[in-house]
């Protein structure tokens, strides 16, 4: 809800006032809003750098370097560019991105086998060799003492 924003401090504009930008660095706009828009216009006027959506969201995957967020990008520019819905464009990334992470997950359940073979041999082996092979050089040292 909109108190929760607030609470977070972030500041929300109820309506389009060229008042609504003061202090911003950058405007991100949707394609639905016009050129005529108040504070499309205040930003030009006060040169405000201003980014669509898919532009700001690439520039973002590109800082974080995250391929998911690449991919969104993506799909909010070709939604743009074309004019279509994206909730099934977005329904399709997220299937795939979801199989990545199990993908992924499988992968390093895969590399767990390997890792463990180091470990097992230098804390379980020796044990595992004093358990098994201690009775018996017991009864031979005691063999050994009756000569």
């Amino acid at each position: 809800s909109l108190d929760s924003l607030r609470a977070q401090g972030i500041k929300i504009f109820i309506g389009h006032d060229s008042s609504n930008i003061d202090g911003a660095d950058l405007i991100v706009k949707s394609s639905a809003i016009p050129d005529s828009n108040p504070e499309i216009v205040a930003a030009n006027a006060r040169g405000v750098k201003i980014l669509g959506r898919a532009e700001a969201l690439a520039d973002m995957a590109w800082r974080c370097n995250a391929k998911s967020l690449e991919s969104l990008a993506s799909l909010v520019a070709q939604a743009e560019r074309l004019g279509t819905p994206m909730i099934d464009a977005a329904k399709a990334l997220a299937q795939s991105m979801r199989q990545q992470r199990e993908f992924d997950a499988e992968e390093r359940a895969g590399q767990i086998a390997v890792k463990l073979v180091v470990p097992l041999v230098l804390c379980m082996l020796p044990a595992l060799f004093v358990v098994l092979l201690g009775p018996a050089l017991l009864q031979l040292s005691d063999v050994l003492k009756e000569l």
